[in-house]
C-alpha cells in the first residue's frame, strides 16, 4: 500500500504554552472534529479553535473559551476571553471533548475546568465561522474529573455527557439538549449504562460474564461511544487496573455487556464500524494493541487480533481510525510514548481478519494525541499529532492520492474513462 506523508507544518509548543517546562498533558489535549475542517486544543485555562490560514499558509488559532474570566452566556469569541462564569486565576481546563453540530459550521463543545475541589462542567454550541457561542449550560462537579465523553442519544437530538473522576470509581452522566439545558441523570439510569462498575465476586477471568455483582474500584481512564443505525448504542471504557467493559443498549435497556482483562492500564480505545460490523481497538500500556472484530451479542469480545510489533515502541498512548489511502476501508493509527507513529492496515476481506504495519515514523518526543481533519480545506484529510513539542500536521502525498483516485475512477467507470489510461501499480 502506497502511503507517504509530508510534514507540512510544525507548531512549537512555546507558541501555545508560555512555559514549556510546566507542560501538563491534562491541560493540553488536541481534539479534532472528523469530517470537518476544524480542530480544538486546550492550553492551561483556555480553549482554542485551530484552523489553517490559507492566506498565510500556516496554522492559526482563535481563543473561544477562558476559565479565568467571565462573560455572558452567549456572545462572540474574541482573542481575549469568552467563558461562562467568574473563576479564580488558578483554574485550568482538564478535559475537553468536541462533537460536530447539526450544521456545517457548528460544534458542540464540553469543557471541564477548575482547581482544588471546585470543578465546573460547561457545554455550549459555537459557530466556527462567526465565533458566536450559544445555548450554553453549566453544572458543578464534586470531584476532579479526568475524562469527558460526549455522544449522541438514540432517537433524539440530545447529547449524553459522561464525566469520570481521578479519586472515585464512579461516573456522572448528564443530558444536554440543543436548546441549552444540562440535566443530571439519576443513578439508577446510570447503572444501566455502566454495568461494568458492578462486577462479580472473587477472581476475574479474562471473559467473565457472571451476574453476581458488587461495586469495585474501577477508575475509568479511556472511553468511546458509538451509535449504530440510530438504534443501538455501543459504549466501551477502559480502567486503570486493565479492564475493558463494553455495554450495548437501546433507548430503554441494556441488551448485553462483556468484560476483558489486561495486565496494565487501558490508555486508549476506539469503536468503529466496517462492512456492517462493529470493531474495537484497545491500547494497553504494557501489552500489544488489540483489535476486536465482529462484536455482537453472540461473539462479544471473542474475536481478537494482536497488531504485530505494536509493543516494541514503548507504551501506546493514543489511537484513531482513518481511511488514509482512500480505499474505503479504515486504517488504525497508533501513537506511542516512545515517540513513534504507527499505521496498521487490517484486511477484512477474509473470514480471518489480519493486519500489517504499513507505515512507521519516529518523532522527537512522545505522542499524546492523534486525530484527523481536512484542516487545509483541500479535500483530503490531514493527520494531526500532538507531542510535547507541539502540533504536527502530516499531509498525504498528493501524487500518491491522485494515482489511487485515477485507478479507482478507471475501475468504476471504465467505459467513460480514456481508453489509453493504464492503471498505475503502486
Amino acid at each position: 500500500m502506497d502511503i507517504k506523508f509530508y510534514e507540512m507544518h510544525f507548531q512549537p509548543a512555546e507558541s501555545l504554552i508560555s512555559d514549556a517546562s510546566n507542560f501538563d498533558k491534562t491541560s493540553f489535549s488536541l481534539l479534532c472534529m472528523t469530517e470537518r475542517t476544524d480542530a480544538f486544543c486546550a492550553v492551561s485555562d483556555k480553549v482554542y479553535h485551530v484552523k489553517w490560514d490559507t492566506t498565510r499558509a500556516e496554522l492559526g488559532r482563535q481563543q473561544i473559551f477562558s476559565a479565568t474570566s467571565s462573560s455572558s452566556s452567549s456572545g462572540t469569541a474574541t482573542t481575549t476571553t469568552t467563558t461562562t462564569s467568574t473563576c479564580s486565576n488558578s483554574n485550568v481546563v482538564v478535559s475537553l471533548h468536541v462533537l460536530h453540530g447539526n450544521h456545517d459550521n457548528t460544534a458542540i463543545i464540553g469543557v471541564v475546568y477548575g482547581h482544588g475541589d471546585k470543578w465546573t462542567l460547561t457545554v455550549f454550541q459555537i459557530d466556527t465561522v462567526a465565533y458566536v457561542i450559544s445555548y450554553q449550560a453549566t453544572d458543578t462537579l464534586q470531584l476532579k474529573p479526568n475524562l469527558l465523553c460526549l455522544s449522541r442519544d438514540i432517537s433524539t437530538d440530545n447529547i449524553t455527557v459522561v464525566a469520570t473522576f481521578y479519586n472515585e470509581p464512579c461516573v456522572e452522566m448528564f443530558t444536554y439538549s440543543l436548546s441549552g439545558f444540562l440535566t443530571k441523570v439519576e443513578s439508577n439510569i446510570l447503572k444501566m449504562y455502566y454495568p461494568g462498575l458492578y462486577r462479580c465476586r472473587g477472581t476475574i477471568d479474562r471473559r467473565n460474564s457472571s451476574t453476581d455483582l458488587k461495586r469495585v474500584p474501577d477508575y475509568i481512564i479511556s472511553m468511546d461511544a458509538l451509535v449504530q443505525d440510530n438504534e443501538t448504542r455501543y459504549l466501551a471504557y477502559g480502567t486503570v487496573d486493565g479492564k475493558v467493559h463494553i455495554n450495548v443498549s437501546n433507548s430503554t435497556e441494556t441488551l448485553w455487556s462483556d468484560l476483558y482483562d489486561w495486565e496494565g492500564p487501558i490508555s486508549a480505545l476506539r469503536l468503529f464500524t466496517v462492512r456492517g460490523q462493529v470493531c474495537l481497538v484497545v491500547c494497553c500500556m504494557v501489552e500489544q494493541v488489540v483489535l476486536f472484530t465482529n462484536i455482537n451479542e453472540e461473539t462479544k469480545l471473542s474475536k481478537e487480533l494482536q497488531l504485530p510489533d505494536s509493543s516494541l515502541y514503548d507504551s501506546p498512548t493514543c489511537v484513531t481510525i482513518m481511511d488514509i489511502n482512500h480505499d474505503g476501508e479504515p486504517e488504525i493509527l497508533v501513537g506511542t510514548y516512545g515517540c513513534c507513529f504507527l499505521v496498521y492496515k487490517p484486511d477484512f476481506s477474509q473470514s480471518q481478519v489480519s493486519a500489517k504495519l504499513v507505515y512507521f515514523r519516529q518523532f522527537n518526543s512522545p505522542i499524546y494525541s492523534i486525530c484527523f481533519s481536512d484542516i487545509t480545506v483541500d479535500g483530503l484529510y490531514e493527520v494531526l499529532l500532538l507531542s510535547f513539542n507541539g502540533i504536527h500536521i502530516l499531509q498525504r502525498c498528493l501524487s500518491a492520492a491522485k494515482r489511487y483516485l485515477d485507478n479507482l475512477l478507471y475501475e468504476i467507470y471504465p467505459a467513460v474513462t480514456n481508453h489509453s489510461h493504464e492503471p498505475v501499480v503502486s
